[in-house]
């Protein structure tokens, strides 16, 4: 049975390394994942030989916020 549960962290920084941890590759692979690709909007998040892929579907114009939906989930 899967559950739906939301994430929401809080990033004290500027606006220009916040827009690096959680837009960039190397960024989210600092503090969310092993490694992370992104292609066509799909970002790859790869833990301990774990695959998972999420479609990026928002992103705030500040640069504040972004939001995912995991591929797997219906």
């Amino acid at each position: 049975m899967k559950e739906k549960f939301e994430l929401e962290y809080l990033f004290k920084t500027s606006s220009k390394v916040l827009e690096n941890l959680i837009f960039m590759p190397s960024g989210l692979a600092e503090w969310f994942a092993d490694d992370v690709k992104i292609r066509d909007d799909v970002y790859s998040f790869y833990w301990d030989g774990s695959n998972e892929q999420a479609k990026l579907l928002y992103r705030s114009r500040a640069s504040s916020k972004i939001k995912w939906q995991w591929l797997d989930d219906h």
